[in-house]
């Protein structure tokens, strides 16, 4: 009975957090019509549109260097053409279908297995897009926590603690290079070892997740009107409402993350 609350309990928390971001929504929505929005998208200049879809191609090339990386560190030669087309197939159904771990490992799982790729080198593949997935997103939240927080973050409980948090998250990236410096021996769980990728890779992994990130919140934020808030404030809210909404297990985040947003 224990252990099938414990499976149910994510599904549960997403139910739950899908009908507040809906609820919130109702809320801050019930005095805007249809035909409002669809005006004020009419309205909406040409540049920014032009720039959002730029920044959305620019995006998912950058994506498709997650792959790119993972290859490099499993140091198996594939074609580059390939491995990103298979990348960008499995990070356009991740993003919209949700539950990225299974949605995107099984696309990968079919058109890596047929090109010769084993399964222990495809664990490590996930595992190291994965790992290049969390470098940019805490080393951009964090530094948003620490160089611009909000003024309204003052009236959070426990609001002291935001620039620790955020210090902490923003050193979890160097900390991942500088161990890839000084630890040799392969991470090992069971009998499945993880060997550290080199130094290089480490440090593209954190250059092309930062990139990454940085053109998701791009996208949205040229789209919005004249705003005060800086982009390194915008993408801190940006960040928490992807955080939540992957945490939320809502295919694509749907609902969870326009509420927080608004």
């Amino acid at each position: 009975m224990l252990a099938r609350l414990r499976h149910a309990l994510p599904f549960v928390v997403g139910l739950v957090l899908f009908l507040a971001a809906l609820e919130v929504l109702r809320i801050e929505l019930r005095a805007v019509s249809w035909h409002e929005i669809t005006a004020d998208v009419v309205r909406t200049p040409g540049r920014q549109l032009t720039a959002a879809i730029v920044l959305t191609i620019l995006n998912y090339a950058t994506l498709t260097g997650y792959d790119l990386l993972a290859f490099a560190y499993i140091r198996k030669p594939l074609p580059p053409g390939r491995i990103a087309w298979a990348s960008f197939l499995a990070y356009a159904i991740a993003n919209n279908v949700g539950f990225a771990m299974l949605s995107g490992a099984s696309v990968r799982f079919r058109f890596y297995t047929r090109w010769g790729v084993t399964a222990e080198e495809l664990s490590r593949i996930v595992f190291s897009y994965s790992v290049t997935f969390w470098l940019g997103l805490l080393l951009l939240g964090g530094s948003s926590l620490v160089l611009s927080p909000l003024p309204s973050a003052d009236e959070l409980p426990g609001h002291q603690m935001l620039f620790v948090a955020g210090l902490v998250l923003m050193l979890v990236a160097p900390a991942y290079v500088v161990a890839t410096i000084l630890r040799r021996k392969p991470l090992r769980i069971r009998d499945f070892e993880l060997p550290l990728p080199p130094v290089r890779i480490a440090v593209a992994q954190v250059a092309i997740s930062a990139v990454d990130w940085a053109l998701a919140g791009a996208v949205l934020y040229v789209l919005l009107p004249t705003s005060p808030l800086s982009f390194l404030e915008f993408a801190g809210i940006f960040l928490v409402a992807i955080l939540l909404g992957m945490v939320s297990h809502v295919p694509g985040g749907v609902g969870v993350f326009e509420g927080l947003m608004v």
